[in-house]
């Protein structure tokens, strides 16, 4: 389980970004992109501030095996962290997926590029998975961009203060032929 969940810390690479598993040494890039308080505020395991050390233990998360990993999604041409998104698995039958984006990134689609990738990765590992995330309701880019990428609200509170739980709506295809 723990080796499958691994796997979806292989770097992969989408139009603008590489995207691969933040390490230790990523600490002051995650840490310069995180101490915001835009950031911080939506964000229920991030304090504000945010010091460099907050940033490695989220990283290390202590050795628990089960702890939310993160990837980063990188500028191809410059080398500059965009986008964070962490992830976790929940039980036998949940995974839940966050993100948060540079300021500077912003309203660029860097952030639908990573995640949508990272989607893909999480459906193909884990087919009979619920894919959620929670968001504050209030967080209107965040909470657009999880539609976009075919979030749906359910109605439900999220586990975490002041968050929504919204649930990814696997594509169904139909492969039968029309009958015409």
């Amino acid at each position: 389980m723990i080796a499958r969940f691994e796997s979806l810390l292989t770097t992969f690479q989408t139009a603008r970004l590489e995207v691969r598993a933040i390490d230790i040494d990523d600490a002051p890039a995650m840490h310069r992109m995180t101490d915001y308080t835009d950031v911080t505020k939506n964000i229920s395991f991030l304090s504000t501030p945010t010091s460099l050390r907050d940033v490695r233990h989220l990283i290390t998360g202590d050795g628990d095996e089960w702890r939310i990993r993160f990837v980063g999604g990188w500028r191809r041409q410059t080398g500059s962290l965009a986008v964070i998104i962490g992830f976790v698995l929940h039980g036998a039958h949940e995974m839940e997926i966050g993100f948060w984006t540079d300021p500077a990134c912003q309203r660029q689609n860097m952030t639908h590029e990573a995640v949508s990738g990272m989607m893909a990765r999480m459906m193909a590992l884990y087919p009979d998975r619920t894919i959620f995330a929670e968001c504050r309701a209030n967080n209107i880019a965040a909470w657009k961009l999880l539609e976009k990428l075919g979030f749906s609200a359910t109605g439900e509170a999220g586990r975490k203060p002041l968050r929504r739980r919204l649930v990814f709506q696997k594509p169904v295809f139909n492969l039968l032929p029309e009958q015409g």
